[in-house]
């Protein structure tokens, strides 16, 4: 994996398939996003045979002006997927995949909490943020997942309770 970071808020991040040297990738800009000016950059990675990349950015992307007239009123569905084979029991270092779908997208400019996927685990502590690692599923901007592996934890039941918001700002 190469990382790299990009100035700006997040919002968008999956893969898209090229064919003849050109990709289309959809997403809703959060209605309360951030972006001045009317214009954005698109950063892609392009990576092909042998995991080879090249880093590739294009300026000057047309931002729609106004907001839309779509109404969405429901929050993102949420559901965990436990490890193969688990009747949803699982142990600490399991890793569970909480799968997140909504029809306007989710919201990963990470600018507060509303704009944020965590975690609270029984209740207390601090949440454990884990938008960073949300990745929409190939072509899809309303469909993504993001794995949390479960802490050290004593036996018995536990609440685990996510949080994530749509670019419409439903929690």
């Amino acid at each position: 994996p190469f990382r790299y970071q990009v100035p700006g808020p997040i919002l968008y991040r999956g893969t898209v398939a090229m064919a003849r040297g050109a990709f289309e990738a959809r997403f809703v800009i959060p209605l309360d996003g951030r972006v001045g000016g009317g214009v954005g950059q698109l950063r892609a990675l392009l990576s092909g045979a042998g995991g080879r990349g090249v880093g590739l950015a294009v300026d000057s992307i047309r931002i729609a002006q106004g907001a839309s007239p779509r109404v969405d009123l429901n929050p993102p569905t949420i559901a965990l997927r436990y490890p193969a084979g688990s009747d949803s029991s699982v142990q600490s270092g399991d890793r569970v995949t909480i799968g997140i779908e909504d029809s306007s997208g989710v919201d990963l400019m990470r600018l507060d909490n509303a704009h944020t996927i965590f975690v609270i685990l029984d209740d207390r502590g601090s949440p454990t943020e884990l938008t960073e690692g949300f990745v929409y599923e190939p072509g899809s901007y309303t469909r993504g997942s993001v794995d949390y592996v479960v802490p050290p934890l004593p036996e018995g039941l536990h609440r685990l309770e996510v949080h994530a918001s749509d670019t419409y700002g439903n929690i």
